[in-house]
């Protein structure tokens, strides 16, 4: 977390990394099929999975947050 920025450069920020997160969890799925698919033992990521978790309620609250601001602008 970064202290200190308006909730619109957080919110900007989040949906930046909310981007990239979300490729590198397409390569996760499709290396987890070739895995599968090849016989392998599927490899684990728990961090992944949290972040994921994570990330995903953070977009919630600053979709919330910003539109709580523009109501009551």
């Amino acid at each position: 977390m970064v202290e200190g920025i308006i909730p619109r450069e957080a919110s900007d920020r989040l949906t930046i990394f909310q981007a990239q997160f979300d490729e590198l969890w397409r390569k996760f799925q499709t290396y987890s099929g070739g895995e599968e698919l090849f016989g392998l033992s599927i490899t684990e990521y728990p961090d992944l999975h949290r972040i994921k978790y994570v990330s995903a309620l953070a977009f919630v609250m600053s979709i919330i947050f910003v539109n709580l601001n523009l109501a009551l602008i």
